[in-house]
């Protein structure tokens, strides 16, 4: 497994996420975005 710690864009790093499970628990997750994914219109993305 490699660790990619460059991109080709800049990215909008989010540290905890918390994702809830149906048995209540949580589970935490660190995600990366991509800033042109934020800035396109819902409809871009499909």
């Amino acid at each position: 497994m490699t660790t990619r710690t460059t991109f080709p864009r800049p990215v909008r790093e989010i540290e905890n996420l918390w994702l809830p499970l149906p048995d209540g628990a949580r589970l935490a997750a660190r995600i990366s975005v991509s800033y042109t994914h934020l800035t396109l219109p819902t409809s871009d993305l499909v």
